[in-house]
Order: structure tokens, then sequence, then C-alpha cells
């Protein structure tokens, strides 16, 4: 990846944050057209930033590649101002991934970066706010909505307008086409591959760590029952009916830790 501003294109090599923020956008181009080569090229990307900037010793990312000759000391950016750190936004990127790709590698990758800003995250929290609604991601039990169906059907836009009309914490939202998207996430998440429309109609499933509830066709009731709980309530591992409004998980995982907002975290606090 090259970095360009202006006049045409540079040499001048990406940096971490290059690659974490167009990682972010390519997970969101998926959940905004579901196709799959948005995540096909987000995983290549993620493997190259691993690549040239992952600090096996002590985890998380450099800003600069080990190759620059104008580099004497690499740093890592600790500190979320008007533009997010790239450990924050990777940390997060790393649990999306490995939701979609079922991996449990990326997902301790994930934990690896989260604990190498710990002592900033405890000392000052204030500081790495997006870092911190990776730890709640990381807290989270794996929460899915799948919808099945045809990605311009009227029928499935009205349940992917339910679900974009909704705050829900912590979501991958997922689309089983019956062509080859869903042959690509089947491949990664079984489950996946007998996701289908009920009936002829678009249907939404609601999952709590791929365990679906029976699928609806109504878009009212497509989300009701998203749980605020992180704790599966019925038998079978599926999560209860929950009320609308979900309070936000980032903000509650700050209390949860014992660190006031807005305030520096006691001493007596340890996130790990």
């Amino acid at each position: 990846m090259l970095r360009n501003y202006r006049q045409g294109a540079s040499d001048i090599a990406g940096f971490a944050d290059d690659y974490a923020f167009l990682i972010h956008g390519l997970l969101d181009l998926y959940e905004a057209d579901f196709d799959t080569a948005w995540l096909q090229w987000a995983l290549e990307l993620q493997k190259k930033q691993d690549e040239l900037f992952w600090d096996e010793k002590n985890g998380g990312y450099f800003s600069a590649g080990a190759d620059d000759p104008h580099i004497l000391i690499r740093m890592k950016e600790d500190y979320d101002g008007a533009e997010p750190s790239p450990n924050s936004i990777a940390a997060l990127n790393l649990l999306r991934l490995a939701q979609m790709a079922d991996s449990k590698d990326l997902r301790e990758r994930s934990g690896k970066t989260i604990r190498a800003f710990s002592d900033q995250l405890t000392r000052v929290p204030t500081a790495m706010p997006q870092m911190f609604c990776a730890v709640d991601a990381s807290l989270a039990k794996p929460r899915q909505i799948v919808l099945a169906g045809k990605p311009d059907g009227a029928d499935a836009r009205a349940l992917l307008r339910e679900v974009h009309a909704h705050s829900l914490p912590n979501k991958l939202l997922l689309f089983a086409d019956g062509a080859s998207g869903q042959h690509w996430l089947g491949e990664r998440l079984d489950f996946l591959k007998t996701v289908a429309p009920i009936d002829g109609k678009a249907a939404a499933y609601v999952c709590g760590n791929f365990v679906c509830q029976l699928p609806t066709t109504r878009s009212r009731s497509c989300v009701s029952c998203w749980p605020t709980s992180a704790e599966p309530a019925a038998a079978g591992g599926y999560p209860r009916c929950a009320p609308r409004n979900v309070t936000s998980r980032c903000q509650r995982s700050v209390r949860m830790l014992g660190v006031p907002l807005g305030w520096p975290a006691p001493s007596r606090v340890s996130l790990w």
C-alpha cells in the first residue's frame, strides 16, 4: 500500500493507520452491500498489516514498518484524538474479522493488542475511548444478525432498514444470498450453510454465538429480541428477548471496570 496525497502516485509506503482505517472501511462496506470481495480484501490487508507492523514481543502495532531507514525509533500510538489510534481501530477490526472468518488467531491477536495498552487504559482511560470499545466488544459474547434472501429484494431491504433503525452495539451483520457470497462465508462459518429464506421471503435470524433463534420475515420483529445481557437465557443457548433501547455497552464496560467516566482511573483498578 502507498500513501498518496496529490499530483499522482507517491513512493511513500503506507503506515499502520492507513491499513487499519482501510480495513475498517471495508468491513463497513460489506455490511452496506454484502459483497464478500470486501471481506476477502480486508483479510488480505490484515495479514499484510500483521507482517509489517506487528510487535511480536509486546503486542500491538508500530506506526511504521521496520524497513524504513529514516526512522530511528519505532513508536506505537496510544492516544485516540480527532483520529483514533491505529491500535484501537485494529483491535476492533481483528474482533470483527475473527467472527466473520471464525479465526482463533485473529481473536487472540486482538486480545494481545488490547493488553499491550493495559497500562495506558488503567492510568488514563479517557486517552483511549476507542480502545475501550474494543475492550467492550472483547468482553461481550458474539451476537449476529443474519439476513437471508436477495440483497436487492424489497423484503430484504425492509429487514435491513429495521436493523439500521436501532442501536445494536457489537452486532455482526451477515447476509446469506444463496450464491457465491454465502458459499464463501459458509466455508468459514458452518452454520451459514443452512440459513435460507422462509417460504420465498427474506428472513432474519438473531443469533448468539452462532446459535440462532427461529427466523422471522417481519421487519418489525427482526430485532425485538436483540439481547442487552451478555448471558444467554433460554434453553439451548438462545438469547433472551430484550428491550429495544440499548444502553451504550462502551460506557457500561467502563463503569463495570470501576473507571469513572471523565476521571483518571484509581490506582486499585487493574484491567488485566
